[in-house]
């Protein structure tokens, strides 16, 4: 009742699969810069969340739902 055993692959065929390729300069400040940009955007809407809710003529803490509109 016991199952075939398959042979371990190549040495060869496993590095080729698991090849790192390295990341340019330019890739890295590409998602450097993107991994930011959600965090700026919040930062940006935080301190004028009070106003938006004069405005807006919400309920207190009801601004807070912009958030996640955003």
């Amino acid at each position: 009742m016991s199952q075939p055993t398959t042979p371990p692959p190549d040495a060869s065929e496993k590095t080729d699969r698991h090849r790192l390729i390295p990341l340019s300069g330019l890739a890295v400040c590409l998602l450097m810069a993107l991994g930011t940009l959600g965090q700026m955007a919040l930062n940006i809407v935080l301190p004028s969340l009070p106003a938006i809710g004069v405005e807006l003529q919400l309920l207190p803490g009801s601004e807070r739902l912009v958030l996640s509109v955003f």
